[in-house]
């Protein structure tokens, strides 16, 4: 039985295939602006009706890590560790990481953006890729917290800058593949405690 990724990512492909937009050499290439924004779209409109839940997600991905490196994408539970004094806060972050600290990490969690946002934050990121296709494990973004503030394409990001601390992951800590980087970042996998998204998704929007 095919896993939802590559079922999902086999779906995109012949959908973008048949509407002539790219060619087959262009549907993975994650340099290709045009591959990116048609692949993100995609992916935004229809999966937004599927159902998985965080533990069926990591699973599907299985690919656990230790360490958590700048630039890469991890998603994993989270026991915040000012829940009693936060409005509300994400309990499955997908995030990217942009600084490290000792107990820690600033990352970029992208639930906190509706889906349409989402697309423009991951089309804006996809232009500071570092490809690795020797070893796409280490793909990653060359972002970092300072551009947030200083780059207009990448306002989006603002409302998304969260710190983890290492203490409060609840879980294994699963990196996203690069070439899964589009289809999770979309997925509706969001957990918040205190609100619901809707909620948070107007409280950031403010923030852009």
């Amino acid at each position: 039985m095919a896993s939802l990724f590559q079922d999902l990512i086999d779906q995109k492909n012949e959908a973008l295939e048949s509407k002539t937009i790219l060619r087959p050499s262009q549907l993975d290439d994650l340099n290709n602006k045009v591959g990116v924004r048609e692949s993100l779209q995609w992916f935004r409109i229809n999966i937004r009706e599927i159902r998985r839940t965080p533990d069926s997600i990591m699973k599907e991905n299985q690919n656990f890590v230790k360490r958590i490196e700048l630039g890469k994408f991890y998603m994993f539970y989270y026991d915040a560790q000012t829940k009693d004094k936060l409005p509300y806060y994400d309990n499955f972050p997908v995030v990217m990481c942009l600084k490290r600290y000792s107990t820690g990490f600033l990352g970029l969690n992208f639930h906190y953006i509706s889906p349409k946002y989402r697309v423009f934050l991951m089309e804006a990121l996809f232009g500071f890729i570092n490809e690795n296709r020797d070893k796409p494990e280490d793909t990653r973004i060359r972002v970092f917290y300072k551009f947030i503030k200083g780059v207009s394409r990448l306002r989006w990001a603002k409302p998304c800058v969260k710190q983890y601390y290492y203490k409060n992951i609840d879980s294994m800590v699963c990196q996203i593949m690069p070439e899964h980087w589009s289809l999770v970042t979309m997925l509706p996998v969001q957990k918040f405690k205190g609100e619901n998204a809707n909620t948070v998704y107007k409280e950031s929007k403010r923030k852009f």
